[in-house]
């Protein structure tokens, strides 16, 4: 405890982050439990929540075993409708941003992560990301989805979005989940990677189909500063995004 309110008395003294000019937010990592003396120091702490399938020592007929009924049916029915999975190239990241946009757009919202921070974030992580592409059996892009990887845990970051062209009853991102999984299983270039992480698991919609994957709920922290000036700020990131 003691450490850790040296480290918050720090990190605000750096960002002079109680100043009433200063917007502070940080997400903090599931193992940052204890933002006690963000709190006593003012600030707004909110507990959230994200879906972790923990995959050490496990193999992918176990992981399997553990899932829905339905979402078993899929992943054994993959070999018999039209859908292929590969690895992808950063290139194909952005026909998966295009997806999302779309998808935002038709919901009347606006993507609030631009494709330029997307493409920047790519290069800098390196081979500490990958591309996941789902295809038809003519080769029309259905679906993707981008992972980042930070020892121990493989997040699904961007993508995920449902293909308006195909005519199956087999969900393409439970094929692409299951690629991903069995990646982290199989692959020596993961053996530090022991976790999935579906990245966050706040809305209930999502939740739901989130949670036929079987992961354990897991708590992290908001941390943001307190005050008007942070509530306009939202006002205005919402009126943008939609």
């Amino acid at each position: 405890e003691g450490v850790n309110k040296k480290f918050v008395r720090k990190v605000i003294e750096t960002l002079d982050a109680t100043d009433q000019f200063t917007l502070f937010r940080v997400v903090g990592n599931t193992t940052y439990n204890d933002p006690r003396p963000f709190k006593w120091n003012g600030f707004d702490t909110t507990p959230d929540f994200t879906y972790r399938i923990d995959l050490e020592s496990r193999t992918a007929d176990h992981v399997l075993e553990s899932f829905s009924r339905d979402l078993r049916k899929d992943i054994r029915n993959r070999d018999e409708v039209g859908i292929s999975i590969r690895r992808g190239e950063n290139g194909d990241a952005k026909e998966i941003y295009e997806a999302m946009v779309d998808r935002y757009r038709n919901q009347g919202k606006n993507q609030p992560v631009s494709w330029e921070f997307v493409e920047d974030l790519l290069a800098a992580v390196g081979d500490r990301a990958r591309v996941y592409v789902a295809e038809s059996d003519r080769g029309e892009f259905l679906s993707g989805m981008i992972m980042l990887y930070a020892n121990p845990t493989a997040y699904n970051w961007k993508g995920g979005t449902k293909p308006s062209n195909l005519d199956t009853s087999v969900s393409v991102n439970n094929l692409l989940h299951w690629e991903i999984i069995t990646d982290i299983i199989e692959d020596p270039a993961l053996d530090s990677v022991t976790n999935y992480d579906f990245y966050t698991a706040n809305n209930e919609r999502l939740s739901r189909y989130k949670s036929s994957f079987n992961g354990s709920l897991v708590p992290y922290y908001t941390i943001e500063s307190n005050g008007p000036q942070m509530a306009l700020a939202k006002r205005a990131y919402r009126a943008i995004t939609g």
